[in-house]
């Protein structure tokens, strides 16, 4: 005889607590999401329910009924009904792991995402921002570094992560190239680097007497040869700053440069699969979400990864 869902629930809990600790939160968060699943069900059967009782039309009315607030009592996001059917969904997992007859995991649809905006800014905004630091009131060398800085950002599209990991030996002998390795990627990455990023990155090499082997260091001005490398924090700090000395409007991130980039190379008829390789993007159609932002008008010859750094230049 199969035993309730009640207790089923207590088994399910107690197999993810074994799991270890980082499992603890899942399963307290489980009991919340799946415990209001067990309690409508049983209401809606007027007896206590079973595995069996779980039908796609089940699953149908439960995902409605959290949506509606004025039958659950409850104002639950998209995001959050969501956190429900995936309990629900790791459950009936358990229930195939078990031997319990029980309807498929995959059963169990969830909430499309709304596609979030993708936030760029204009070409004139991106060249105030640039010349930003040449006019701050600061050292040479601070003045040199983040104007390499920005221009890194802007030319290859590196998330923030990949920048505060970047070593001199990154860069290519002849100066024209990033080589790095992205996360999940099988070989490293090229990067080209446009005229404006290698001039400054040379200038700005050329003046660090430190031996940190990082590409971009902090310049304590008390200790000019042990200085250590930039954070992802600094990094947004810095681009923060440059943004209000610009007199910009809006939320400018290194994401927001990424974007920027992405969406210049489309624009300019890159080809998806080299923007995807670029990027570092996993899946295909993650890149696809460039496409309406760039606004292409018409069929572009594919652009060649000589020709990207050109594009770059301003």
């Amino acid at each position: 005889m199969t035993p309730p869902l009640s207790s089923l629930l207590e088994k399910f809990l107690n197999h993810l607590k074994e799991q270890g600790h980082s499992h603890q939160l899942t399963a307290r968060n489980y009991r919340l999401y799946l415990g209001r699943f067990t309690n409508w069900l049983g209401k809606e059967l007027g007896a206590e329910a079973k595995p069996e009782d779980v039908l796609p039309i089940t699953i149908e009315r439960f995902h409605r009924w959290l949506g509606r607030p004025e039958l659950s009592g409850l104002k639950l996001s998209a995001a959050t009904q969501n956190y429900h059917l995936v309990a629900l969904r790791s459950w009936l997992r358990f229930f195939k792991q078990q031997n319990i007859n029980s309807l498929q995991p995959a059963a169990v649809k969830l909430n499309q995402p709304k596609q979030q905006p993708i936030l760029t800014i204009k070409n004139t905004e991106l060249a105030r921002l640039l010349e930003a630091p040449l006019r701050a009131n600061e050292s040479e060398i601070i003045k040199l570094r983040d104007r390499a800085l920005l221009e890194l950002l802007c030319s290859t599209g590196l998330k923030v992560s990949g920048v505060v990991r970047l070593r001199r030996h990154n860069l290519t002998a002849d100066g024209t190239m990033i080589s790095l390795l992205l996360p999940n990627a099988l070989a490293k990455n090229n990067f080209p680097l446009a005229h404006q990023t290698r001039y400054y990155l040379k200038r700005y090499l050329e003046s660090r007497h430190d031996k940190n082997p990082a590409l971009f260091v902090r310049h304590d001005r008390a200790n000019q040869t042990n200085n250590s490398a930039l954070t992802a924090r600094s990094i947004q700090r810095i681009l923060e700053r440059y943004r209000k000395m610009a007199g910009l409007k809006g939320k400018i991130t290194p994401s927001v440069l990424r974007h920027t980039y992405a969406t210049n190379l489309l624009h300019h008829g890159t080809d998806l699969k080299t923007v995807q390789g670029l990027l570092g993007h996993r899946h295909l159609a993650t890149t696809k979400t460039y496409q309406t932002n760039a606004a292409l008008t018409g069929q572009r010859k594919p652009t060649s990864l000589i020709k990207i750094a050109r594009l770059m230049d301003r």
